[in-house]
């Protein structure tokens, strides 16, 4: 899986769904590191399964 298609429109739409949906399914809070954005915090592998789907529509596994 490549994530060269994700554009920054697919993050910020994956920001969104991490405030109104929670994490996708398999995903947890980060325990290292977090993007920060507009003064909140984001686990960096949620919003890449949700920026990826938005860019291909498919899901992503976690780790």
């Amino acid at each position: 899986m490549l994530f060269n298609k994700v554009t920054k429109e697919h993050i910020l739409k994956a920001i969104k769904d991490l405030d109104s949906k929670s994490y996708p399914s398999g995903f947890r809070p980060s325990t290292t590191y977090d993007v920060l954005y507009n003064g909140k915090t984001y686990p960096p592998p949620a919003i890449m399964a949700y920026a990826y789907f938005h860019a291909e529509g498919k899901d992503v596994e976690p780790n």
